[in-house]
């Protein structure tokens, strides 16, 4: 009788251990699939925040537009360097503060204009906060007490509204500067025949005497290639 077990030896299993060499290549293609992900997300990510940026500075010029063409004129607003006087203009411009500032005057003059506050209530909820703030406080509301602009300037009681950038920062508003007279220093002059004020000097003159509104981008910091405005034409 011939013996099973002698002519039939125990089957040994094929199945082995992972080698520490195959664990650490396993490791590093899920490393490496991981790192894609991520940067894909970040990418779309990054570019939603820009478009959502885009569609409310597209927004806001929109209303601005809005507004002139009902009062058939353009937004006035002081402009540095004049004189203080009664005159009431749309938006003042702030000694200062500068233009980080001037987008709570803009907001609060739309604001003020119906059909304009039903297009600024298009923007994205999370890029409009609440402020309060006061003298003392410059980085919230710009002291108005006794000095420039005049107390009839603010239109609205309570908190006044910000337009800030997913990136948590406001937007910044460059006003061209008065029409260029005789005397004045003829560097300063631009092609649409304003002064370039200060602040056009310091970031990018506006073109047509249109109001320029910027978002630093993604960087948080102005004069960069990531900043975002509502319209990118630049003076030749």
């Amino acid at each position: 009788m011939t013996d099973f077990h002698a002519t039939n030896p125990p089957l040994r299993s094929s199945r082995r251990a992972f080698t520490l060499l195959e664990m650490l290549v396993v490791l590093a293609v899920i490393l490496v699939l991981l790192g894609l992900v991520l940067g894909t997300s970040t990418i779309l990510i990054r570019r939603s925040e820009v478009r959502q940026t885009e569609n409310a500075l597209a927004v806001l010029e929109a209303a601005i537009g809005e507004f002139e063409q009902s009062r058939g004129r353009p937004l006035t607003y002081g402009r540095r360097g004049q004189p203080v006087s009664s005159a009431r203009f749309d938006i003042p411009e702030l000694f200062n503060v500068g233009y980080p500032h001037a987008i709570l005057f803009v907001l609060d003059r739309l604001n003020s204009h119906g059909p304009s506050r039903d297009m600024i209530a298009k923007i994205d909820g999370n890029l409009l906060r609440s402020i309060t703030g006061g003298c003392g406080n410059i980085n919230q509301i710009p002291c108005v007490s006794g000095g420039y602009p005049p107390q009839e300037f603010w239109w609205t009681e309570g908190p006044r509204i910000e337009l800030i950038d997913p990136w948590d920062s406001r937007v910044a508003v460059i006003f061209p500067g008065r029409p260029w007279q005789q005397g004045d220093d003829p560097s300063l002059r631009d092609i649409d025949g304003t002064v370039r004020t200060i602040d056009e000097q310091s970031y990018l003159p506006c073109v047509n005497r249109r109001i320029r509104v910027i978002s630093m981008g993604p960087d948080r910091d102005y004069g960069t290639e990531d900043d975002i405005m509502t319209y990118s034409e630049r003076p030749q």
